[in-house]
């Protein structure tokens, strides 16, 4: 019983996707190691497309990388940032792609 309690708390998702998961882990960390890359709560919901509250909510329970960023609120407190490489890899594909769009776009108008 005393083994169970210290035990390696299992991922959440289980079953087919968490081996495709784990597969694009690899060349996605290669994407962002060059430096970490911070993301506000507006960029973090738009790349989710969740709302705000279950941003936050699930950056507690999946233990993304957060800090306190520079720009304050409207009660004064401090906004939270998340770092791209702790976000799960599909986000992380996603905001590459995007990113990539948003400079062909760029080259197109010049």
């Amino acid at each position: 019983m005393a083994e169970n309690a210290k035990s390696i708390r299992q991922p959440k998702k289980a079953g087919k996707r968490a081996g495709r998961e784990r597969s694009l882990r690899a060349p996605v960390v290669l994407l962002v190691a060059s430096g970490e890359i911070w993301l506000t709560l507006a960029e973090t919901c738009s790349l989710t497309r969740w709302t705000e509250r279950h941003v936050r909510r699930t950056a507690g329970d999946e233990s993304w990388a957060t800090r306190a960023s520079e720009l304050r609120g409207r009660n004064g407190k401090q906004q939270r940032e998340y770092a791209l490489s702790s976000l799960p890899s599909r986000l992380i594909w996603r905001w590459f792609n995007l990113l990539q769009k948003r400079r062909n776009r760029s080259e197109a108008a010049d």
